[in-house]
């Protein structure tokens, strides 16, 4: 009796966690950045969207919090937005780290 109820919220507990946190995939994510800011951030692709490459770390996790936050707007606000809603303070940290070490 006593395991039978320990199973069940052993279930109602995992139920009630919330998602369980993502690993970051690095590689698929400067996929998707490199699609609008070039290849290795370097911003050939359109004119209005900026190089990464090289930028501040500080900076780069700002702007990220910032757009993930919908604080800003602006032509690629709606976009930049949709695609850094998903993404965690250490997952912004990472990529901003990756960027900010380009040349």
């Amino acid at each position: 009796m006593r395991l039978a109820l320990l199973g069940r919220w052993l279930v109602a507990a995992l139920l009630c966690a919330g998602p369980i946190a993502h690993a970051l995939d690095l590689a698929a994510e400067i996929h998707r950045c490199d699609d609008c800011h070039g290849p290795n951030g370097q911003g050939t692709v359109l004119p209005v969207n900026g190089r990464i490459a090289g930028q501040n770390e500080d900076y780069l996790v700002y702007i990220l919090k910032e757009y993930r936050a919908g604080h800003l707007a602006g032509v690629n606000a709606a976009a930049m937005s949709y695609c850094v809603r998903q993404l965690s303070d250490g997952d912004i940290r990472a990529l901003a780290h990756y960027y900010a070490h380009l040349q």
